[in-house]
């Protein structure tokens, strides 16, 4: 993992996740839900469980990939027993409930 710039995502290239300084974040639980969220990706190599990334963001292996590592990172803040509320409102927002 590396830190710093503005932007948290997972390298393919190199292999690793980007992430933000922890101070970037307005509160601790958004930090630690978006290094979750990458860490789903990060097992998304043929050496890891083999998932299909997307080539362009759009296409239909990038939206299953991105549902894949949304739904990863809610079961990882389950496991883990982290603040949960933020669990909710992002499918509330997307009018799921």
């Amino acid at each position: 993992m590396q830190n710093g710039g503005n932007q948290a995502f997972y390298a393919p290239a190199t292999d690793h996740i980007q992430m933000p300084p922890f101070g970037a974040f307005a509160e601790n639980v958004a930090y630690y839900s978006t290094l979750a969220h990458e860490h789903t990706h990060w097992t998304a190599t043929a050496a890891r469980c083999g998932r299909q990334l997307g080539k362009r963001f759009g296409d239909n292996a990038y939206a299953a990939e991105e549902l894949i590592a949304e739904l990863g990172g809610r079961v990882h803040a389950s496991a883990t027993a982290f603040n949960r509320r933020w669990m909710l409102p992002t499918f509330h927002d997307a009018g799921v409930f």
